[in-house]
């Protein structure tokens, strides 16, 4: 039987871009075994959201989370995840409404080092226009920290140009103007804007690549908003 661990990874960025301990306390890794298979988002005590291809016929009867930890693998608090809850839409091959919520009934040890993000609101405080500038943390594969991506919005007619088929009405598209970008590791790490979490990596991710956006879940779609909020308002 496969183990996942999850963990929550909560790693400083180089602290020359003014970074301090708690700015990516919200950023969580998905492992099976030691692998590491996606990230995540902590957004209440007890709540984790992720994308639901990630643990999509995966075996979690061994699930835990790991807290506290600013290096990947060294030191934290290992506790059991409970449950994990995927969109009712979500319905292999297609792509849309790709996204799960991981449950945690005994919430994990709140602290500097360890805090959740809240989501944005439907249709209000923050308005996702073209051009519009968003942060999304990822891997740095050399040196297993996390870094700082800029990401900027593409219109919903370039996005569903440069991604075809992928692209479904649920998703918005960001890129960036460097190589820097999400990779495969950061399929459900969470893009954020004027501290709110506003979206979902999505897989599969193009690294960076000029002229190719990546995917990312809406968070404020009003049917993926309404799923999110609910089980919150639950879990409270």
């Amino acid at each position: 039987m496969s183990a996942i661990v999850l963990i929550f990874v909560c790693i400083l960025l180089d602290k020359s871009v003014g970074e301090n301990e708690s700015t990516h306390s919200y950023h969580l890794s998905v492992l099976e075994k030691n692998t590491i298979i996606c990230s995540a988002t902590l957004i209440t005590e007890k709540l984790a959201i992720t994308i639901a291809s990630c643990l999509h016929e995966k075996e979690i009867n061994e699930l835990f989370v790991l807290a506290g930890t600013r290096v990947l693998g060294v030191g934290g608090t290992k506790i059991k995840v409970d449950h994990v809850r995927r969109h009712d839409y979500f319905k292999p091959p297609r792509k849309s409404f790709d996204v799960t919520l991981i449950i945690i009934y005994s919430g994990v040890p709140i602290s500097a080092s360890i805090k959740p993000i809240k989501i944005t609101s439907f249709g209000e405080d923050v308005e996702l226009k073209p051009g519009q500038t968003a942060n999304f943390t990822s891997w740095d594969p050399v040196k297993k920290t996390i870094k700082h991506v800029e990401m900027h919005k593409f219109g919903t007619l370039d996005c569903s140009w440069y991604r075809k088929e992928n692209y479904t009405y649920d998703m918005a598209c960001y890129g960036y103007e460097d190589e820097d970008g999400p990779c495969s590791n950061d399929a459900g790490g969470g893009l954020i804007i004027n501290g709110r979490l506003v979206g979902i990596a999505l897989s599969p991710l193009l690294c960076g690549k000029e002229h190719n956006p990546s995917l990312f879940v809406n968070i404020q779609y009003k049917v993926i908003y309404l799923y999110v909020e609910v089980n919150i308002r639950n879990m409270s």
